[in-house]
């Protein structure tokens, strides 16, 4: 007889919204050529010029928006928003997920979304997915910035706070009013969740499994592998958990992994 170690110590939830909650490539692709447009466009990038400074942006500073912004361009949060996600045509790509919302219900903590995106894209993910009422609150974009100001954590050199900066992680713990030690951590990016590990967080890597020093403490191939690879945060459930396969290298933001803009 195998006798299962003991489950962490877990309270409550925070997750990750893009390529966590749902995994929709075509969705990331449309992303990353707004954003490669709007440098063009807005910023005055030479196109040639606008992969390498995505990448460089998003290794060094989590997001390509944080990064511009570091480096000295304007920008406007809410135009930035406006043009990047809130231009989508949501519809074509989120459709209601009932067994998401289903094995959501089933889980008898309190779960918050803690996303680098406004707070108007979370809002329109979650309602087309079915699972806006799963969830306790949302730490977004805004409400991270707006603490960030009020604490003077927004720096000069470093002006927009983002994961897998530990200060948005102190940030979201705050307004969510819960504690590292007893949080379950679920993103997508190997980085965020090495940062909620530091933190002390019960870490949960989604979208690939294998993959080697990801800081994980588990890993899921899709969000829905949850119930069979953590039956203890269920009312019941003895499922076994999945199959572990191959590593894979660590994703890039949208904007890094997309076709080229002339193809958009």
């Amino acid at each position: 007889m195998t006798v299962n170690p003991a489950p962490p110590p877990v309270d409550a939830l925070l997750l990750d919204l893009d390529d966590t909650l749902y995994d929709v490539p075509a969705m990331k692709a449309q992303v990353a050529a707004n954003i490669q447009a709007y440098m063009v466009k807005y910023l005055g990038v030479p196109q040639e010029e606008v992969y390498d400074l995505c990448f460089k942006c998003y290794m060094q500073y989590g997001t390509t928006m944080a990064g511009l912004v570091a480096q000295g361009y304007k920008i406007d949060a809410d135009h930035w928003h406006a043009e990047v996600h809130h231009s989508l045509q949501y519809e074509q790509y989120l459709r209601w997920d009932a067994k998401l919302r289903s094995m959501l219900q089933r889980i008898p903590l309190p779960k918050y979304i803690f996303t680098n995106a406004d707070r108007k894209h979370a809002r329109i993910c979650l309602d087309l997915l079915g699972v806006a009422d799963c969830f306790q609150g949302v730490v977004a974009f805004e409400d991270v910035q707006a603490a960030a100001a009020a604490r003077g954590w927004a720096r000069h050199g470093r002006p927009v706070v983002c994961k897998p900066e530990h200060q948005a992680y102190l940030l979201a713990l705050e307004a969510t009013g819960l504690h590292p030690a007893r949080t379950g951590w679920f993103d997508d990016s190997t980085r965020n969740v090495a940062a909620g590990k530091r933190l002390g967080m019960f870490t949960v890597l989604v979208g690939r499994i294998g993959v080697e020093g990801a800081g994980a403490d588990v890993q899921l191939a899709s969000i829905h592998d949850m119930p069979a690879a953590l039956p203890w945060l269920f009312e019941g459930g003895e499922e076994r958990g999945p199959a572990r396969g191959a590593a894979e290298a660590e994703p890039c933001e949208p904007c890094c992994t997309a076709p080229a803009l002339a193809a958009a």
